[in-house]
């Protein structure tokens, strides 16, 4: 406290003992005078007064005052760590494409799954969401092409598959940023995403964290049909039938489901939509993980965070987005919309504003192309750019006695399945995950037939996978927010877009969501 301070609080505390004591002599000489004879004679009564002690020396405090609370702190988010995605796609001007346009970028990895052997080249048609001329749902163009699987409209992405047939027809889409996610601590990991769906039962999306040396690239629950199950190690956040997200946990090949700490349904608190994408949170804060949607105050899981996640492998998670379709022309009297369904049981969801923290970046090498067979004019994979140091091959196959080469064949290697859950047969894809040499630029393969039919072997969706050798430069340069950041979270700390403490103000649960609102209609 200044000198200055302590002079203007010492002020009226003084000035109020002196009038104190003023008024008291005062008092105590009236009483006298009331009590003393008029003959000058000794009285026998008797005045019994109190003894005041009053504080007439000059007191050096101020009076003291009700403290102002703290304000509360803006969070400080490292712009290195930052990964946002907005899958914006202007062309100029700010134009957008007036079509829907594949999706694919250097900065994630894409790989596309249907269960059925005469689907290796051409996918099950599909309507999906957006016109010709990106017309707003319900508009519809259709697709058939892999490539066209994922793809973008007004600034948003798509996903759109078709499981079908009714033997036991499945389809995925996984879609992994170059980035992994460290849960040691608090960390975040939201996404929009619209909640229409046309088969609640057979459609689902689920989000899996995984240590970057346990990822499988083709990472599904035990009790589907389909592929090698889950990684041994991995956590798994599952949209269920009921329009809530589940959590399972990976631990050793072992699962175990987290109890849910809320039963609410989203239908409940909103109205399912293939326009508006609602923001859903995934994340550690405090010790407690949290999964839900924070502007409308839902969250499924409120609990303390696995001791898993906090160690040190973890520390370095993939996170991969995925999009399942298992025989959705099943079931749909249950459907929430059962014409749309009997029509065509398959699935679009939009996707938007994809944010990871703390998240730090890894060698991602696409090539061509992303199919190889046996009856394909090349049985070789060309890489964009030579395999970094410490480089791992990472592609789904089909097929006895799959090989690769890393020398033009001069010499050929088995090749590797990455560690996974579930014993299967030689009739699924598997997930394949081995060391390349520093320096590679193509792989070449080859394989036998499978199964009773005599089918063909295959590669696809190949890419190198690398993370940084030097440890200097396991985060990105240091930069400052670029535009669109600030706008994204400008729109975090004034409360419009999502009231989780993590980022913002508590007190702006009550807010509406202008971030996502001027979406509506795309």
């Amino acid at each position: 406290m200044s000198n200055e301070q302590s002079a203007q609080g010492r002020g009226p505390v003084r000035l109020a003992n002196w009038l104190t004591a003023a008024f008291l002599v005062a008092t105590l000489i009236w009483i006298l005078a009331q009590v003393t004879p008029s003959n000058g004679q000794e009285s026998d009564h008797f005045i019994y007064l109190p003894i005041i002690v009053l504080n007439l020396v000059e007191t050096t405090e101020p009076i003291p005052s009700t403290p102002t609370p703290p304000p509360t702190p803006t969070p400080t988010l490292i712009p290195e760590l930052i990964f946002l995605e907005t899958f914006d796609d202007e062309v100029s001007n700010g134009e957008t494409p007036s079509s829907p346009q594949p999706w694919t970028d250097e900065n994630w990895d894409i790989s596309i799954h249907q269960r059925d052997q005469d689907r290796l080249y051409e996918m099950f048609e599909i309507p999906a969401h957006h016109g010709a001329n990106c017309e707003p749902p319900p508009a519809s163009h259709t697709i058939t092409s892999y490539e066209d699987s994922l793809y973008t409209c007004k600034n948003h992405m798509m996903t759109s598959i078709y499981g079908a047939s009714n033997d036991g027809g499945y389809g995925l889409i996984y879609f992994t940023p170059n980035r992994l996610v460290d849960t040691t601590g608090d960390f975040m990991i939201q996404f929009d995403m619209s909640t229409h769906r046309t088969n609640h039962v057979r459609n689902w999306v689920d989000i899996w964290i995984t240590p970057y040396d346990q990822n499988l690239q083709l990472a599904i629950h035990e009790f589907e049909p389909d592929l090698q199950g889950a990684p041994l190690e991995a956590i798994q956040i599952r949209l269920l039938q009921e329009n809530l997200f589940s959590v399972t946990l990976h631990e050793n090949g072992r699962e175990t489901d987290l109890e849910l700490n809320n039963y609410t349904q989203y239908h409940e608190v909103l109205q399912m939509s293939k326009k508006t994408r609602s923001l859903f949170s995934i994340g550690v804060e405090n010790g407690r993980l949290k999964v839900g949607m924070p502007q409308h105050d839902l969250w499924w899981h409120d609990q303390p965070a696995p001791e898993m996640l906090t160690r040190p492998d973890w520390s370095e998670s993939v996170v991969q987005f995925g999009h399942h379709s298992y025989t959705p022309a099943k079931m749909c009297e249950f459907s929430f919309f059962p014409d749309e369904c009997f029509a065509n049981g398959g699935d679009t969801f939009h996707w938007d504003n994809v944010f990871v923290y703390p998240a730090k970046p890894f060698n991602l090498v696409h090539g061509s192309p992303r199919l190889i067979t046996e009856s394909t004019e090349q049985q070789t994979f060309t890489a964009a750019s030579p395999a970094p140091t410490n480089a791992y091959l990472r592609f789904a196959g089909i097929g006895n006695n799959l090989e690769v080469s890393f020398d033009q064949g001069v010499t050929w290697h088995p090749a590797v399945e990455q560690a996974h859950s579930k014993t299967t047969q030689n009739l699924h894809f598997r997930s394949y995950w081995m060391p390349v040499p520093a320096g590679t630029t193509t792989v070449h393969f080859r394989g036998q037939p499978w199964g009773e039919g005599n089918n063909e072997w295959a590669a696809r969706d190949i890419t190198f996978w690398a993370k940084e050798s030097n440890p200097e430069r396991q985060t990105a340069e240091s930069r400052s927010l670029t535009p669109v950041e600030e706008e994204f979270f400008a729109s975090i700390i004034n409360g419009s877009r999502s009231p989780d403490s993590f980022f913002c103000d508590p007190n702006a649960a009550n807010r509406t969501n202008s971030w996502d609102a001027q979406n509506l209609g795309n």
